[in-house]
Parts: C-alpha cells; sequence; structure tokens
C-alpha cells in the first residue's frame, strides 16, 4: 500500500493529474503503462534498484499503482 501511496503522491504533487483524470484514460492505457514499467524491471540487469526515470520511484512500484487503478476501473460498476 505504502508503494502505492507514493506514486499517487508523485502524481498529485506533480500536477500529473487533475482531480481524478487517469480515470478519464481507457483500462488500455492504463495496462500499456502497468507493461511498459514491467518490462522496463525486467529487462534491466539491477532489479533492486530499476528507477522510473521521471519520478525516480522504483519501476515495480509503478506497476502495482497501475494494477490498483486496473482493479478500480475493472470492478466499478
Amino acid at each position: 500500500m505504502k508503494a502505492i501511496a507514493e506514486v499517487f503522491t508523485y502524481i498529485s504533487e506533480n500536477n500529473l493529474y487533475e482531480d481524478n483524470d487517469w480515470q478519464e484514460n481507457s483500462p488500455e492505457d492504463h495496462y500499456a503503462a502497468l507493461m511498459r514499467h514491467l518490462d522496463e524491471w525486467w529487462m534491466n540487469e539491477s532489479k533492486a534498484t530499476c528507477l522510473d526515470h521521471e519520478s525516480n520511484l522504483h519501476t515495480l512500484k509503478h506497476v502495482l499503482a497501475n494494477a490498483a487503478i486496473l482493479v478500480f476501473l475493472g470492478t466499478e460498476e
């Protein structure tokens, strides 16, 4: 949970989305982002220190955040 909170805090502090605009992106967009971060981690030789180039957070934290978004979008009625 802390990892997901760190990603959302970064997003909020850097004004990357206006009030819940991330909900307007399609599940396919969030899936693509999840896979991009997962591939980046997988291809990195030093998996423990694989950081996202924008946020400087571990790429797996972004994977978790995108997965949480997919759960939210996929279970919302």
